[in-house]
């Protein structure tokens, strides 16, 4: 497979260490990279590193600042009164295709690094906060719901491939269990949006058509 072409000029050469630096950073960790392995992956002169970052300190705050804009654009604007359920699952989506930021700060957690370092994912966690303290759901108060729910979802896109081979679930029963999982996060939807329908609760007109074959589950 050829090589892509080397990138020209100062935004082609920019956006070519953030994409290096993104995927060795989320590779190997912050403190394992080098960089001129970043820049070896630019395909890059290393110095080039210097000129338009001035520092890996300061690359490595685009590639968070980068990772930030996109989750914020997946979510979109933050809207009053939105459902503790439905933000929940949107951030879970969000986080799902930001895979590397979650590994990025999961390397830098084991490094020691002060998680005000690394405060790329602060803001989805506050909003899903702000909407908890909106909407209880059951006994337990904001930050344990959000603890509960947002630690769910790391914990699969982190360890999910260890978790499945640990637990011996083949393909099918892995998408089973992602499934039944997503059904419990459901129903916070309807626990904490009125006038949500229940997810638990039979469809009449489902029941009428005979049993159904789930659909796509979680990846």
């Amino acid at each position: 497979m050829p090589k892509a072409p080397r990138p020209r000029g100062r935004e082609a050469v920019r956006e070519a260490l953030i994409i290096s630096a993104t995927r060795l950073f989320s590779d190997r960790g912050l403190s394992a990279v080098s960089v001129r392995d970043i820049a070896k992956g630019a395909q890059v002169n290393h110095g080039l590193v210097h000129r338009h970052f001035g520092a890996k300190a300061r690359l490595t705050a685009a590639v968070m600042g980068r990772l930030r804009d996109d989750i914020g654009a997946t979510l979109g604007p933050e809207v009053s009164g939105e459902g503790l359920g439905e933000l929940v699952l949107l951030a879970l989506s969000s986080m799902q295709r930001q895979r590397p930021l979650w590994r990025i700060i999961a390397h830098a957690s084991m490094e020691g690094a002060l998680p005000e370092e690394m405060d790329a994912g602060f803001e989805t966690f506050r909003r899903v906060l702000r909407a908890a303290r909106d909407h209880r759901l059951g006994p337990l108060g904001p930050e344990a719901q959000v603890t509960l729910l947002m630690s769910i979802g790391l914990g699969l896109i982190t360890f999910g491939p260890y978790i499945r081979a640990a637990t011996g679930q083949d393909a099918a029963k892995w998408r089973d269990t992602l499934r039944q999982i997503e059904q419990l996060i459901q129903l916070s939807v309807w626990a904490s949006t009125p006038g949500a329908p229940n997810p638990a609760a039979p469809n009449p007109a489902a029941s009428a058509a005979g049993p159904s074959t789930p659909g796509a589950t979680p990846r």
